[in-house]
């Protein structure tokens, strides 16, 4: 683990674009008994940071990316907010697996409609794995994004709008669609941006 004032920290914190995501940890405190931590990872190029802090406030985030400049790939956490408040040389972006997952299972609810959603995704994550694979990178993959995934996500946004108001309040569906409409400029301003990859998993 690298100490926050490490030199690897000050790399990842030079700007440019980083994602991060993180996941709970339970950690055995001697003396006090189990601790319910978190542990965050940070990537940027092919640096990898690894932070535990003993919890998960905005106000802790914030402090750590108070430096940073550049784009941020996230989930669309309430805890993001003040870091986006309190710094705005970060540019938010959207990591589109979190939908994704909420879209599978939405489909015990919505069978169909759940599915039909899935392939517009799909459809763009196909794009963008093919684009790898292919070795496309920098202004060649806004290229490629904005030709093959651009009109796949707009024609999602009109099936979206068409399907959403058919679905009830408590619908799971229904809950990922507003999930998609609320977070949708953060959710598809990768396709402009070649540095920003569809997700931070």
């Amino acid at each position: 683990l690298a100490p926050i004032d490490g030199v690897h920290w000050k790399q990842l914190l030079g700007g440019g674009s980083m994602a991060t995501d993180g996941t709970g940890l339970k950690v055995q405190v001697p003396g006090v008994g189990l601790h319910h931590g978190y542990i965050e990872v940070y990537h940027r190029d092919e640096l990898v940071v690894y932070q535990y802090e003993p919890e998960k406030g905005g106000t802790t985030q914030a402090a750590k990316l108070a430096k940073f400049t550049g784009a941020l790939l996230i989930d669309a956490e309430s805890r993001y907010n003040e870091t986006f408040q309190a710094n705005p040389n970060i540019v938010e972006f959207n990591c589109n697996a979190h939908p994704r997952r909420k879209l599978r299972d939405a489909e015990a609810a919505q069978p169909l409609l759940a599915a039909e959603a899935g392939r517009f995704v799909t459809a763009m994550f196909d794009a963008e794995a093919e684009a790898k694979t292919a070795g496309i990178a920098g202004d060649a993959l806004r290229e490629w994004r904005q030709a093959r995934i651009r009109p796949t996500v707009e024609a999602f946004r009109l099936w979206i709008d068409a399907v959403k108001p058919t679905l009830i309040p408590s619908d799971p569906l229904r809950k990922v669609l507003q999930y998609y409409v609320n977070h949708w400029t953060e959710l598809t301003r990768f396709i402009d941006d070649p540095r920003v990859p569809i997700d931070n998993s």
